[in-house]
C-alpha cells in the first residue's frame, strides 16, 4: 500500500491544509475587524485585494457552506424517512 493511500497520511494532509486555511481566514478577520478594511495586499496571482473585500468573500463562503450543509442534511433526512 502506497503512503498516499494511507488514511493516516490523508488525515494529516487535510489537517495541515485546514490549519493553513483557518489561519489565513483568522488573519483576514483580525485585520478587517481592527479597522484595516481599506488596507490592500496582493494575492498569489497579483490581484489587488482589500481586507474588507476578503472579509466579504469569507462570509459569503461560510453562508454558502451552511446552505449546502442544510441541503445535504435535508436529503439525508428524507432518505432515512423512506420505508
Amino acid at each position: 500500500m502506497a503512503l498516499r493511500e494511507s488514511k493516516i497520511f490523508r488525515g494529516i494532509g487535510y489537517g495541515l491544509v485546514s490549519v493553513a486555511v483557518l489561519s489565513a481566514v483568522a488573519h483576514i478577520v483580525q485585520i478587517a475587524l481592527s479597522g484595516g478594511w481599506n488596507e490592500s495586499y496582493r494575492s498569489a496571482k497579483l490581484i489587488r485585494w482589500t481586507y474588507g473585500g476578503a472579509m466579504v468573500v469569507v462570509v459569503f463562503g461560510v453562508v454558502v457552506g451552511l446552505v449546502g450543509l442544510c441541503f445535504f442534511l435535508k436529503s439525508r433526512w428524507q432518505r432515512a424517512q423512506r420505508p
